[in-house]
């Protein structure tokens, strides 16, 4: 006739180790199954450059967000992690996934500019830095051009002793 054992299993070795006090720290931690090994790292967390990795999750970010502030976030991002020439294969390999019809559409909206600026939500040098940062060259240039001759005289020559002093100084 088989017997019933009278000693009970521990369903949680961790507390009977911390209920009667383990004698050191490895015994606690074998007890509370703290012993395993760890995950290897993928070879992609071991050899990849930071700013790529930082990328790569920022590209994640912006998928899972899709909204517009995180695809600019990611825009101006990419211009500080990566090379031109990553950047473009990136812009290459993106456009080449669409049809041309989409792919054509998505040029010309990169090409179109920021359009004229909107109203400040915080403050007109926060908003006119950040048109500044979507437009092109040509729209800079025109608002510069408009806003400074808009200008009465006296803030004309404030504004050029400014750039005077920017320009000095780089």
């Amino acid at each position: 006739m088989i017997q019933k054992s009278s000693k009970k299993t521990n369903e949680n070795p961790g507390a009977t180790a911390i209920a009667t006090g383990a004698e050191n720290v490895e015994t606690l931690e074998k007890s509370q199954g703290q012993n395993t090994p760890k995950a290897a790292r993928s070879a992609m967390s071991k050899f990849a450059k930071d700013g790529h990795k930082r990328i790569a999750r920022l590209v994640a970010y912006a998928l899972t967000l899709d909204e517009a502030d995180a695809w600019w976030m990611l825009s101006t991002l990419m211009r500080s992690h990566l090379a031109v020439t990553e950047r473009a294969s990136l812009a290459l390999m993106a456009l080449k996934s669409l049809d041309r019809d989409d792919a054509v559409q998505t040029v010309e909206a990169a090409f179109s500019g920021a359009g004229q600026p909107i109203a400040p939500l915080f403050g007109f040098v926060d908003q006119a830095a950040h048109w500044a940062d979507m437009a092109d060259p040509a729209e800079i240039e025109a608002y510069c051009v408009a806003s400074f001759n808009a200008m009465p005289p006296e803030r004309q020559a404030a504004f050029l002793a400014y750039v005077g002093r920017q320009v000095r100084d780089a």
